[in-house]
C-alpha cells in the first residue's frame, strides 16, 4: 500500500506488462492502490487468451524465457482470464479499451 500519497493525488498511473507479472492476490491490491491514488489508470498487459499466431508464440515464449516464477504467473493470468477476471472480481468497468496491431497486447482505461 502506498500510504505516503492521497487520493488522486496523480492525474495518471500506468501499469505497463505489470499485471500479469503478479500473483492473483496481488494483482488486485495493485490495481486498487493504482485506482487510489490516480485520477485515471491505464493498464498495457497481454490479452488472454493469447492468440494461436507467431505473435502470440513469440509473447509465450518470452515469459517463458523471464524464467519459472514468472512463466508461472503468466499462466495464471492466462488460465485466470487476464485484466476481464480481475476487473469482474474487483466491480470495474472500464472507459476505452484498445490493442496492438498483432492483438497480444491490451490497454485498459479505468476513470
Amino acid at each position: 500500500v502506498l500510504k505516503e500519497f492521497a487520493e488522486n493525488e496523480f492525474d495518471i498511473a500506468v501499469l505497463m506488462m505489470t499485471i500479469h507479472e503478479l500473483e492473483w492476490e496481488d494483482r488486485s491490491l495493485v490495481l486498487k492502490e493504482a485506482l487510489r491514488i490516480a485520477r485515471k489508470v491505464i493498464v498495457v498487459d497481454y490479452v488472454v487468451p493469447q492468440p494461436h499466431t507467431p505473435h502470440g508464440a513469440v509473447a509465450r515464449t518470452a515469459e517463458l524465457l523471464a524464467g519459472r516464477k514468472h512463466f508461472s504467473n503468466y499462466q495464471s493470468f492466462q488460465k485466470l482470464g487476464g485484466l476481464m477476471a480481475l476487473e469482474k472480481s474487483l466491480n470495474l468497468k472500464r472507459s476505452h479499451t484498445d490493442y496492438n496491431p498483432q492483438r497480444t497486447v491490451e490497454v485498459a482505461t479505468y476513470e
